[in-house]
């Protein structure tokens, strides 16, 4: 892999030291294209580039759009020999946090190409939103897949040759519609996605170049041409399958919802209660399992294991339609609508020998049957829940949380506390939580976002997998009981939840440590594993469970 960054420029000169500065970082050639910017743009790039030699410019005479800016810049790479360029806009929006991220995740999948999914602040505009929405439906109806997180983000690592090859033959655009086309046409051409979170800024005086008249016109036009030609492509588009493609990891895909569906369904269910809700799901599992062909690959290959035998499309499908009414099983919980489900708890009683005397424990959770039970749980503890959740998978359903903790304000005794790369503060507060006797819960059953490899090996349905050990050495820092969780749908509105004793204390001894991990992280394997045979259809991780060991073997 050689790499190399690009820059469109147009007359931005506030932003071009940090930019550059953050760029170093990198070590990477950097090509600017300045698209005909002026005087003072020009001034900031030369002052800029006298302090970074890895920087190259292209000069475009007049403005030609950046559309146009980003086609030159990534022929040049090709002439230089670079395989792939990462392609960072000038106006400071881009985190530079997340660009060592798409560079990793183009390394190890050299061949795909890398799109950002934005986590916007407060600051993002309100037209951005907007924006955003009607953007991510457009690729989705036009690839009918949920690949593309956000076409209109032009924060991605581009395969060049893949790249130039489909833009000699189709220029994509001049101007803001490169991006999404782009996006869209590589994946038509059979290119994997891959997505990263990243976050977005909108730095106060930034300047944007976005006419709203003009790019929005040649958008919808854009976006008539493409749904057009996904006419054209649709069987290849529905049942495409590429079995040398390993299907991404699950913090990469894009989140399996929308608001607006979301509140579509509330407002059913709210209107006329859960038997118009449950009809609902049908036809929008349907659409999930139409159009995702890797997650239909992952459950063919998750029920072959479980079950000892290959699956049928209908046991697919039937495995789509669980996480759907788990889905719908959760919305109910959240609404308060505990009198339309039927709930048996058992072993409670080891959790509250701990709570009740005001000792706090550590809760192991994972991906099966429906974990909003943990809600139910927070009635059991004095000072609630504390939920551990990666900041990439938070951000994917803040949206939906957010929404949901509208409808319901008392769910407000169960607590997330955001796992950032880097930063203990997820570890405060688990640490809080628990000298307050209360219970610090986590879904334990897959790595961390970013994680390639890593994880601690065990055997888990007749193969090798990794468990992430973060969770077992955060209970052990603790020095606190560990239960486990689990919450299985027994029938339509009937929900059996079992609360199981895991360890006293999580006990990992300088002298064999390693050793310890591996006992601890077998018995949660065992634990996961008979769960999945006694409700096959109720795990609900829809990728390759198995790849990161194989990758990493």
């Amino acid at each position: 892999m050689k790499a190399c960054v690009i820059v469109p420029l147009y007359d931005q000169p506030q932003a071009l030291a940090a930019l550059f500065a953050a760029i170093a970082e990198l070590a990477l050639p950097c090509l600017v294209v300045d698209d005909g910017s002026g005087a003072e743009t020009r001034a900031a790039l030369a002052a800029a580039r006298a302090e970074h030699a890895l920087v190259t410019v292209l000069r475009h005479a007049r403005n030609r759009g950046k559309g146009a800016a980003l086609r030159s810049g990534l022929f040049a790479a090709r002439d230089a020999g670079f395989s792939h360029a990462l392609l960072v806009d000038a106006d400071g929006q881009h985190d530079p946090g997340a660009w060592p991220e798409l560079l990793a995740a183009a390394r190890a999948r050299p061949e795909a190409l890398v799109l950002a999914a934005p986590i916007f602040g407060t600051d993002a505009p309100a037209s951005r939103r907007r924006g955003r929405k009607l953007s991510v439906w457009c690729a989705r109806l036009e690839t009918l897949s949920r690949e593309i997180p956000d076409p209109l983000c032009g924060l991605r690592c581009v395969p060049v040759a893949s790249a130039t090859a489909l833009l000699a033959r189709n220029s994509c655009g001049d101007r803001m519609e490169f991006d999404p086309e782009l996006a869209v046409r590589m994946a038509w051409a059979g290119v994997p996605i891959v997505s990263v979170p990243a976050r977005i800024h909108y730095p106060s005086g930034g300047v944007s170049h976005f006419r709203m008249l003009r790019d929005n016109a040649r958008i919808s036009w854009m976006h008539t041409r493409l749904i057009a030609g996904m006419l054209i492509r649709a069987p290849r588009l529905l049942w495409r399958r590429d079995p040398a493609r390993a299907p991404a990891p699950w913090w990469s895909t894009p989140e399996r919802g929308a608001l607006i569906g979301l509140r579509f369904i509330v407002f059913a269910y709210r209107l006329a209660g859960r038997w118009l809700a449950r009809a609902l799901v049908h036809p929008i599992v349907a659409y999930f399992f139409l159009t995702d062909a890797a997650a239909r690959a992952s459950s063919r290959a998750y029920l072959a294991r479980v079950h000892g035998t290959p699956p049928r499309t209908r046991d697919v499908y039937r495995h789509f339609l669980e996480f759907g009414r788990a889905t719908l099983d959760r919305l109910g919980f959240f609404l308060g609508r505990e009198t339309d489900f039927a709930l048996e708890v058992d072993g409670i009683e080891h959790m509250r020998r701990f709570t009740n005397h005001g000792q706090g424990i550590v809760l192991l959770g994972a991906h099966v049957g429906s974990f909003e039970a943990m809600r139910l749980l927070a009635g059991y503890s004095p000072v609630g829940v504390t939920v551990l959740m990666h900041e990439a998978n938070a951000a994917r359903i803040a949206g939906m949380v957010d929404q949901l903790e509208r409808l319901r304000p008392r769910s407000g005794r169960v607590r997330i506390a955001q796992v950032r790369p880097g930063s203990f503060s997820h570890l405060i507060a688990a640490r809080n939580q628990v000298e307050a006797g209360g219970v610090v819960a986590v879904l334990a059953d897959r790595l961390p976002p970013g994680a390639h490899a890593g994880g601690v090996p065990v055997r888990f349905l007749g193969g090798e997998a990794r468990i992430p050990e973060g969770p077992l050495r955060l209970a052990a820092l603790l020095h606190c009981p560990v239960v486990t969780m689990s919450a299985l749908r027994a029938g339509p509105r009937r929900h059996c939840v079992e609360v199981r004793p895991f360890a006293e204390r999580i006990e990992l001894p300088r002298s064999d440590r390693a050793g310890a991990l591996a006992r601890y992280a077998q018995q949660y394997a065992d634990w996961l594993e008979s769960l999945c045979r006694r409700a096959p259809l109720q795990w609900f991780n829809f990728f390759d469970y198995w790849a990161e060991a194989r990758r990493d073997g």
